[in-house]
């Protein structure tokens, strides 16, 4: 015997109902979100446009800024990129990648190396020379530009490559970030290396410098903005 069932219209109808409303509510905060972002990029590129409209403007509409002609050139130039291209801007860029260059190399050698001795071996003060290397963070670096100044006089390095580079060889920020990320990785493996005979230097070199490419990618990073961005110590050194 078949039993006949009502749908139950109410039911469905405030269910299509609030599933209308939700979808509503999803899309309007979508294109909240949107607008949003647009605004925030917009802020973001604003500086970027500033910065192509004043190489168009000339000398005069520089030193006379106002709101007519923040972002439109009154009289457009290309004075200033003439002026870029007469100059030795080629030799100015290639030394500032090779100083940024030997920053990267120097600072992964050496940073890691210190590291990973801080990390997995064990020596009389090392908590203690670790402490002193961390405390060097709270120095400001214009405190130290005289000091550095005047070791790179006596040392003859004024005036060259020396003086960019000598004195950001290691830093005690990538000593502290690779010795962070060195405890991170299992030392069993360590273990299982040396049972099978590897030396110190061979598990460093094939087992935890391989895995430790993370740590390495953001040092990098960080060494390479601070080299590029460094103008005040090359300018005095």
């Amino acid at each position: 015997m078949a039993i006949a069932t009502e749908p139950m219209p109410q039911a469905e109808t405030r269910v299509t109902g609030a599933h209308a409303k939700r979808t509503t509510f999803d899309s309007a905060v979508q294109v909240l979100a949107y607008v949003v972002l647009i605004l925030v990029a917009f802020t973001m590129f604003i500086p970027f446009i500033f910065s192509v409209a004043t190489s168009l403007k000339t000398n005069a509409e520089i030193l006379n800024l106002n709101f007519a002609n923040m972002f439109w050139p009154e009289n457009a130039t290309l004075q200033a990129f003439r002026t870029v291209g007469n100059s030795d801007i080629r030799v100015w860029f290639g030394n500032s990648v090779l100083v940024a260059a030997i920053w990267v190399i120097s600072r992964a050698v050496f940073d890691s190396m210190a590291g990973y001795a801080f990390a997995r071996m064990q020596f009389p003060g090392k908590n203690l020379v670790f402490l002193m290397i961390l405390s060097t963070l709270m120095v400001p670096g214009i405190v130290t530009i005289i000091p550095k100044f005047l070791i790179l006089r006596d040392l003859g390095l004024l005036n060259g490559y020396g003086a960019l580079t000598v004195p950001f060889l290691t830093d005690a920020f990538g000593i502290f970030l690779m010795k962070q990320f060195f405890e991170s990785i299992p030392i069993e493996l360590e273990e299982a290396a040396r049972v099978d005979g590897a030396s110190r230097y061979r598990m460093f070199i094939q087992i935890i410098l391989p895995n430790a490419a993370p740590a390495f990618t953001a040092l990098a990073i960080f060494s390479f903005q601070g080299s590029w961005n460094s103008f005040l110590e090359p300018l005095i050194y």
